[in-house]
């Protein structure tokens, strides 16, 4: 990227894997072209909506494992883990990830307090304001504050106007789609409803879990992302287009029903048996001795939520692999695989 003055970009983040992997792929170029990010991690609120166990279990690999068991393995407090991590990180957690850069990091219980959002309207070094899947919805006064320094975007992972919501990728995977991903688009008062900057797909890979393609596709949306911060750093304007009403498609959390559906035909939301070595691969260098070891930790740690917490260990609904996971399908799937963190 060109150089650029001086400027802050507040990024709002949410706090699961795929945020993470994100602000990871572009917080180091945006330092390197002279901007200055600033860390707001909104708090989560869960929704009534998604208390079936499937939902709740995919919310604990996506998002609680993170705070429970691999931040606190990787932020101990020992001089010999923190320099071996660092030499072969490839995935900070936020707060190293602040304290790598110098970057302010803050977590925010609510976006619109009004004395939050008046610390963003009076900071007049405020440049762009980004939303990277936070976990809550910007209101009028807030939108407003942002707006008034810049832009105010969201890069939303998934293809609009069809798929505004949550779950997108696990709805187009339902659906059958071969292509998906992000969207940035400028943010208004509705749900994923402002014009639309940019739009960037890659082939879907139906034998992966919902969990596994949307931290995969997270390079797609960085890279969209960076491209159009070069852009205003160029003097361009991001004036983006309006999305077509009746294209329009608003998806809330699936019934239980349609979670039924899903275990039997797929798609699989995620699959715990797996995840220990996907995590311990995806933040720290593969081969190493303190990979291992987080692989380790977690493998405790899926093994006491599912005694525990009675998340099952596979995408069955009695043990057996969804029709979608069969052999046929691997093979139709083979290849293709892109890293979910930038090179």
């Amino acid at each position: 990227m060109s150089e650029a003055k001086k400027h802050k970009i507040p990024l709002f983040v949410g706090g699961d894997i795929t945020a993470l992997t994100v602000i990871n792929n572009i917080v180091p170029r945006m330092v390197e072209a002279g901007y200055e990010p600033v860390l707001y991690f909104p708090e989560h609120k869960p929704s009534k909506k998604a208390s079936h166990p499937d939902l709740v279990k995919a919310a604990y690999f996506e998002r609680i494992i993170l705070n429970e068991v691999i931040y606190p393995f990787l932020e101990k407090d020992t001089k010999t883990l923190t320099k071996e991590f660092k030499s072969r990180a490839q995935c900070l957690p936020p707060r190293m990830l602040a304290e790598k850069y110098k970057l302010h990091y803050e977590e925010v219980p609510d976006v619109n307090e009004p004395a939050f959002v008046e610390r963003i309207k009076n900071d007049n070094s405020v440049f762009l304001s980004i939303s990277v899947r936070c976990f809550q919805i910007f209101k009028k006064d807030m939108i407003e504050a942002c707006r008034s320094h810049g832009n105010f975007l969201n890069l939303h992972p998934g293809l609009l106007p069809n798929y505004r919501g949550v779950l997108s990728v696990a709805r187009a995977m339902a659906d059958g789609q071969d292509n998906y991903g992000w969207t940035l688009h400028h943010i208004d008062e509705g749900i994923d409803t402002g014009r639309i900057v940019d739009l960037g797909a890659i082939q879907l890979n139906s034998h992966n879990t919902a969990l596994r393609e949307t931290m995969r596709m997270a390079c797609v949306g960085s890279k969209m992302l960076l491209q159009n911060l070069e852009k205003i750093a160029e003097g361009q304007t991001l004036v983006g287009y309006p999305q077509v009403p009746k294209e329009a498609k608003y998806f809330s959390y699936p019934t239980a029903e349609t979670l039924d559906d899903w275990r039997e035909n797929g798609p699989c939301l995620v699959n715990p048996d797996e995840m220990p070595e996907v995590y311990a691969d995806h933040f720290i260098k593969p081969g190493t001795k303190l990979g291992s070891k987080l692989s380790s930790a977690l493998k405790v740690a899926t093994q006491r939520a599912i005694e525990e917490k009675g998340y099952t260990g596979n995408c069955g609904t009695d043990g057996r692999k969804p029709a979608f996971m069969d052999e046929a399908s691997a093979r139709k799937n083979k290849g293709g695989t892109v890293s979910a963190l930038s090179a």
